[in-house]
């Protein structure tokens, strides 16, 4: 901590090392184990804060709240306090919305794409929604995807996408 605070301080970008990831996370994990959910708080607020800090930090926190308190507040909003900073990092995204997936929020998950999308339009978030709407869409809402994925992606021909998807 003290070399990623001091090479922040000197203007340089900090990249948390993934050991150290780790470490945060399984801390994180171990406080509200062996203590209590107050403890698991302060390890994520302490591992946030850190410089460098990752996406796995915020849903390490929030799949614990969730695990352990069945509680879907406030491991939503853990995921929203990581959509600040990691809204275009399609990993990050595609655990949130496993995460409503899980407790079968689909009108948000939509609207998480929907964010994602306007925020970094990547091929890998595009995929990603289409295989969301052809999982829990209807055959409208995956043809409004596939077309709007390909109006920004520049891909196939609609009916070959349609084949693959049936396939």
């Amino acid at each position: 901590e003290s070399y990623a605070t001091e090479a922040a301080e000197r203007g340089e970008e900090v990249t948390m090392p993934a050991d150290t990831i780790l470490a945060y996370c399984e801390y994180i994990r171990a406080c509200r184990r062996a203590e209590d959910q107050a403890s698991s708080r302060k390890a994520f607020m302490r591992a946030r804060k850190a410089h460098g800090a990752t996406w796995e930090i915020y849903a390490t926190a929030a799949t614990i709240e969730w695990s352990y308190d069945k509680a879907d507040k406030p491991a939503r909003n853990i995921f929203e306090l990581g959509l600040k900073n990691f809204l275009s990092v399609p990993a990050y995204v595609e655990r949130y919305a496993e995460f409503l997936i899980g407790i079968n929020d689909i009108a948000n998950v939509r609207a998480l794409f929907g964010r994602a999308l306007n925020e970094s339009p990547s091929t890998k978030i595009w995929d990603m929604f289409v295989d969301f709407e052809r999982s829990h869409g209807t055959m409208d809402t995956i043809l409004d995807a596939e077309s709007r994925r390909n109006a920004a992606c520049g891909a196939m021909d609609l009916k070959t996408n349609l084949l693959n998807a049936l396939l």
